[in-house]
């Protein structure tokens, strides 16, 4: 068979591979919402690891070829199934929709890296610019206290900032439970401030009965004022570690329930802030932070108030949240968030139609590269280049883009598959229809073959005086399609055969140790035993082979005698032949 050019190999490849790119770019880009299902996503990586562990458990048994069309197969299917889990985050399965006040538990994955480690993106990300008009007062626990006096010091705070012309006022409180004296003065307050250009909001919780999100509205009696276009939910994404990083622009994924945050950043800019993809705004820290105080404010302090949008929350430690940037309590979080959106300056994650491509091209140059040079040293060599690559391009894209780069599912993508490739390497026959041609590809100590040793099927062990013999065997087995290797036609002159030797017995799929009427020669006892190493550290196929002229009972070395042996003494027959190739390829080829 003719050498293929590598370029168009690996042109050939691509073009098998452009199904499987077009169908995750379809499930990925037209129904996206398939990815945030993760129960329809379960449904479809369960099947696909199966397939990939029958297709490689059949590759292993079957002695399949490298970069052939059924490990092409198995791959693009492994790489499918991580573009998948990828695409549902399902890392962050446990990310759950919090009210700030809920204490988050911790998992056991959560702990498996220290949280700044995991928040590593973090420290590239640029600040977000300056908060120069938003300020957040923390009022002490209002647990204990009568709720007519709470909503007393409420009206107080609105009607202050009315007076002073603030932005607006955002309350991160629940008003739920009722004031019937107090209730109709607080709305008289809050329809003052509307009327002065002041809108006020108020935030809300919910319930999840049956899995289902259902507002806890506030209190009938401040339905007046506070319609639903002045209410905001108050939730955030509380991740696998317990911290919060991003904020959900809708309660429940219904865009009639918009977050607080989104209702500030809303009347701030007087319009429709840009919205992140997903619709989870993942904040960053203000240049400067935002300006907080704590208490009501007095007299003296009401300046703060001035041409400022005032968000008010707790300083309960319960309302207290764990972000990438330390403690924050919940309203802090809100402004921050809300900051965010009315700069359009927030992380945004890798578009997912790009995962699957990035883990196909990590993983195929992996398994590309053993097929073409082989050596498991090499290819875990490149495997560590290639996750510093990702790591790097990863902290380049947050530094410059503010795009998040999720290296974990390339990396597990790719050692894992270097591990498979590990495990079934004595199995697994590293045969690849990639050739570079006549060019010498480097072996172990030397560039002493002419050609990929991985690309042999059989080492010929002979005995220099069973030449005339070894070469008639070799051509017969090329004839059935295999490619033995034979010393005078793949040794390059000029370099050191010793080497060469050395580089074919770990490389080559399988040895067979011929002995003809002379015996073993001398180097090949040497051969021999070093093949006999190989297949106790690999499990790779040692086959004795009697030549024509092979005395009737041969004197084979005692370890050798424990393989079945192939008996060509009667001649290059069919069924001799056919009994070597079984040896060779595990098959066992139809009678001719």
């Amino acid at each position: 068979m003719p050498s293929e050019p590598y370029s168009r190999a690996v042109a050939r490849h691509l073009l098998l591979a452009l199904p499987a790119f077009l169908a995750y770019w379809l499930l990925a880009g037209l129904l996206g919402s398939f990815l945030e299902n993760r129960l329809a996503v379960a449904a479809v990586a369960a099947p696909l690891g199966i397939v990939c562990w029958v297709l490689w458990r059949l590759l292993a048994r079957d002695r399949g070829v490298l970069l052939g069309g059924r490990f092409l197969l198995f791959l693009l299917a492994y790489c499918l199934l991580f573009a998948v889990l990828a695409g549902s985050d399902v890392l962050t399965w446990k990310r759950t929709l919090i009210g700030y006040e809920d204490r988050v538990p911790r998992n056991w994955l959560g702990r498996l890296l220290p949280p700044r480690l995991a928040d590593w993106h973090y420290w590239l990300a640029p600040e977000a610019p300056a908060a120069n008009d938003l300020v957040v007062i923390t009022l002490p626990a209002l647990s204990g206290r009568p709720v007519g006096e709470v909503r007393r010091d409420f009206a107080a705070l609105i009607h202050q900032a009315a007076a002073r012309g603030a932005k607006g006022i955002a309350l991160d409180f629940y008003l739920e439970a009722s004031s019937p004296t107090v209730d109709p003065f607080l709305c008289r307050q809050v329809e003052a401030a509307a009327a002065a250009g002041v809108a006020v909001f108020v935030g809300y919780r919910y319930d999840e009965p049956q899995g289902l999100v259902v507002p806890r509205w506030p209190a009938p009696t401040l339905t007046p004022c506070f319609p639903e276009a002045r209410r905001g939910s108050l939730s955030g994404y509380a991740e696998v570690d317990g911290r919060i990083r991003m904020v959900p622009l809708f309660l429940g994924g219904n865009e009639g329930r918009p977050s607080l945050s989104l209702q500030i950043a809303r009347a701030l800019i007087h319009g429709e802030p840009p919205r992140p993809p997903g619709d989870l705004v993942q904040f960053l820290r203000p240049r400067g932070g935002v300006a907080r105080f704590a208490g009501l404010p007095t007299a003296d302090d009401l300046a703060i108030l001035q041409q400022n949008f005032v968000v008010v929350g707790t300083a309960a430690p319960s309302d207290r949240a764990d972000t990438p940037f330390g403690p924050l309590q919940g309203v802090e979080v809100l402004a921050w968030a809300a900051h965010a959106l009315r700069t359009g300056v927030f992380i945004q994650p890798l578009p997912a139609v790009w995962t699957f491509p990035a883990i196909f091209a990590l993983c195929y140059l992996l398994a590309a590269t053993l097929a073409r040079k082989g050596g498991w040293r090499r290819l875990a060599g490149l495997a560590a280049l290639l996750s510093l690559a990702v790591v790097a391009v990863a902290a380049l894209a947050m530094r410059f883009a503010l795009v998040w780069v999720d290296v974990s599912y390339p990396l597990v993508a790719m050692w894992g598959l270097v591990g498979l490739l590990g495990v079934a390497g004595g199995a697994l026959r590293l045969r690849s229809p990639v050739r570079g041609g006549p060019a010498a590809v480097p072996a172990a100590g030397g560039d002493a073959i002419s050609a990929s040793t991985a690309a042999f099927d059989v080492f010929l062990s002979h005995n220099g005086k069973d030449k005339p013999a070894v070469r008639e065997l070799a051509a017969a087995l090329r004839a059935r399609g295999l490619r033995p290797w034979l010393d005078e036609e793949e040794l390059v002159p000029g370099r050191p055969w010793q080497e060469a030797l050395e580089a074919i017995i770990v490389r080559a799929a399988t040895a067979a140790v011929l002995t003809g009427a002379d015996g073993l020669g001398p180097w090949e006892e040497l051969e021999m035993r070093a093949c006999l190493s190989q297949f106790v550290k690999y499990q790779k196929a040692v086959i004795p082979v009697l030549l024509p002229g092979s005395p009737a009972r041969p004197n084979l070395p005692l370890f050798l005698t424990e393989f079945t042996w192939v008996d060509l003494r009667e001649g290059f027959t069919d069924r001799g032949l056919d009994r070597l190739e079984w040896a060779i390829t595990g098959k066992k080829p139809a009678p001719r």
